[in-house]
């Protein structure tokens, strides 16, 4: 009995663990981002990322960061996938996954042909997050809508902190 509740324990925090392929990483100049910043997403599947532009948006400006076309600077984030997962999965079996809502996406952050930073990525719905971002979840199991909304919330988080750590 207790290699099977080792076991699940095991999966339960493995399914938690995200891989980034990081290939560039530049400082950016400061002056940069005083012009404010260029915000492109590309919608390869044509899912509705309207909400995704406004949580980045919002980030963008608790760091006083504008969003402008022009501007120096270009955040380029490319939706490659998105998968809500199945919540019937997720409440019968667990954090599995055919229960996991994920999204993947390529994040580059650019100035003409001088790129700062390029990674792949991913977010994770597991349905066992705690809520430690602010989004009030009432039901971390909870549907389409409620697996979007993290992932563009944890995304748009993502995002904002890869730019300012470069601009430290």
């Amino acid at each position: 009995m207790m290699k099977i509740l080792t076991f699940a324990l095991c999966v339960i925090i493995c399914t938690g663990c995200s891989q980034e392929l990081l290939i560039r990483k530049n400082a950016i100049p400061i002056t940069y981002i005083e012009t404010g910043i260029n915000l492109v997403i590309i919608n390869h599947k044509n899912y509705n990322v309207t909400e995704l532009k406004h949580y980045i948006d919002e980030k963008l400006k608790k760091h006083n960061i504008i969003t402008n076309t022009n501007s120096l600077l270009t955040l380029e984030l490319s939706i490659d996938n998105i998968d809500f997962g199945n919540q019937a999965i997720r409440l019968i079996i667990g954090p599995i996954d055919g229960g996991v809502g994920k999204l993947d996406y390529t994040l580059r952050i650019y100035r003409k042909s001088e790129v700062f930073v390029e990674l792949s990525s991913h977010e994770r719905f597991t349905g066992l997050e705690a809520d430690f971002t602010g989004t009030e979840y009432i039901n971390t199991l909870g549907g389409e809508d409620t697996v979007k909304d993290f992932l563009y919330k944890n995304l748009s988080n993502s995002v904002v902190t890869q730019l300012l750590d470069l601009c430290k």
